[in-house]
């Protein structure tokens, strides 16, 4: 799961929206309570040590041999501490994402759905994106786009040509 943990991180860190991303980020937002969830999206400081606050995301990247117990221990102290959603990407078995949130439902997505993380993420994120590298690229490049200002590489092409033609007219008129 090393390689989907790699591009999940990259793709949801890259999200307009996004300030900080960590993996394997030592989280203790008690005294009590040590965790470090796969990948966390929130306001993470650069200095050593853990942080001292849950994340509004949590990613698990759950393989055979998981530890389920741990797991749901793990998801209840975060969820209790102020995470907002946590999604278990299940790589083992049929692929699918766990969505939990306090006090809701564990809703299943499967491929071909749609994740979202509303206040967290700008862009939903497919659940196909978390296992699939190519698309994981694919979206990080829009995410990447957008953060510069752009919707598409269409918008970067459209704006060189506009660019180009005002030259070519400008520089037509000097000429004449």
């Amino acid at each position: 799961g090393a390689r989907t943990n790699a591009s999940g991180a990259m793709l949801l860190g890259t999200d307009p929206d996004v300030r900080s991303v960590g993996v394997d980020a030592g989280i203790s937002p008690r005294p009590d309570i040590l965790r470090a969830p796969d990948i966390v999206i929130g306001d993470l400081e650069d200095k050593p040590g853990w942080a001292p606050k849950s994340p509004p995301l949590a990613v698990e990247y759950a393989d055979t041999g998981q530890d389920e117990p741990q797991l749901r221990q793990k998801i209840a102290e975060l969820l209790a501490t102020g995470t907002q959603l946590i999604w278990v990407v299940r790589l083992h078995g049929p692929r699918c994402v766990e969505v939990h949130a306090p006090s809701a439902p564990v809703w299943l997505a499967r491929i071909g759905d749609v994740l979202a993380a509303p206040g967290i993420l700008r862009n939903p994120v497919p659940v196909s994106a978390l296992y699939d590298l190519n698309e994981a690229q694919r979206l990080t490049l829009r995410n990447l786009l957008q953060r510069e200002g752009y919707d598409s590489i269409q918008a970067i092409k459209a704006e060189g040509f506009d660019e180009g033609f005002d030259e070519g007219r400008d520089e037509g008129a000097l000429i004449a």
